[in-house]
């Protein structure tokens, strides 16, 4: 963190995890004639484990992974399923969005790394290109409740500040990557997913606005004989009485300090530019014993 007067970052503390993980090895069940045991096999991606296979009691599950290795984004996705026994063999492909393939570097996975800056309000990311996290607010002083929001209010004119910063709305092209889209079985049958963005109703905006995470849309399940026999699932989350999103947030976003609203209220008097004060405060440049003048 930025220390007030600062000019550079400061280490106040650090803080180290460690913990040492323990892996199921073998499930044994006796009873007074027989023993079987199931087997649990892993393997070891950058330093954590993966389950590699089950085996017992005639039958072997093995699981294969597609590793993507980039230092920045490290990640590790399940592949595919292999079931086989008594002389069967079946298997699961499974596929991701924005897996991609590159002719240079090959796969790849269309997500940043987890300190990246390109996320929305609610932390997924969005593709937006911005390298800070301080977003854009909009103020209406003397509004009675909300007096500063981070969503766009919309067809509201009351808010008549706006101070700039990233775009930190939500992205459902980008949200969904890493998501699981299809399974595909040996015998021609599939699944698909289809996802969309939560949504909530937004009195103020007096619209709807996009939240955080992904729902599921669409489901397509295919036999893998005829397009004819695909059998399509759709899901509707608007409120069938009212024919609006039933999505409500428990909480919104909240970035601004409690003493803001006194702080404005003060320089009013003063006569100050009350958009040059906020701005002020949300940059931190502010003094910490400037603000505690207002109790």
């Amino acid at each position: 963190m930025t220390l007030p007067n600062a000019s550079a970052s400061t280490t106040l503390f650090s803080i180290t995890r460690s913990y040492d993980p323990v892996l199921v090895k073998q499930i044994l069940t006796t009873d007074d004639i027989n023993s079987s045991a199931v087997i649990f096999s892993y393997g070891l991606f950058d330093t954590e484990d993966e389950i590699t296979n089950i085996s017992g009691m005639g039958r072997k599950v093995g699981f294969a992974y597609k590793r993507f290795t980039a230092p920045a984004t490290k990640r590790s996705f399940l592949s595919r399923v292999t079931v086989s026994g008594s002389g069967l063999k079946s298997t699961l492909d499974l596929s991701y969005y924005g897996l991609s393939n590159n002719s240079t570097i090959g796969d790849f996975i269309n997500l940043p790394d987890s300190a990246s800056k390109e996320i929305d309000y609610w932390g997924y990311y969005n593709a937006s290109g911005a390298t800070s996290l301080t977003l854009q607010v909009y103020t209406y002083p003397l509004h009675s409740a909300e007096r500063y929001r981070v969503i766009p209010p919309g067809a509201s004119s009351n808010y008549i500040y706006t101070l700039s910063g990233a775009d930190r709305s939500a992205n459902v092209a980008a949200a969904i990557n890493g998501s699981l889209m299809s399974v595909t079985a040996n015998t021609g049958g599939a699944s698909t997913i289809e996802y969309e963005l939560n949504s909530y109703y937004d009195n103020t905006a007096a619209g709807i606005i996009n939240g955080g995470g992904i729902r599921v849309k669409k489901l397509s399940s295919s036999d893998g004989l005829s397009s004819g026999n695909t059998i399509v699932t759709n899901y509707n989350y608007n409120d069938p009485a009212t024919g609006a999103t039933s999505g409500k947030p428990i909480n919104l976003p909240s970035y601004a300090l409690p003493s803001l609203i006194r702080v404005l209220e003060q320089t009013k008097l003063n006569g100050l530019h009350q958009q040059s004060v906020l701005k002020m405060i949300w940059q931190k440049k502010m003094k910490p014993s400037f603000i505690k003048m207002y109790p």
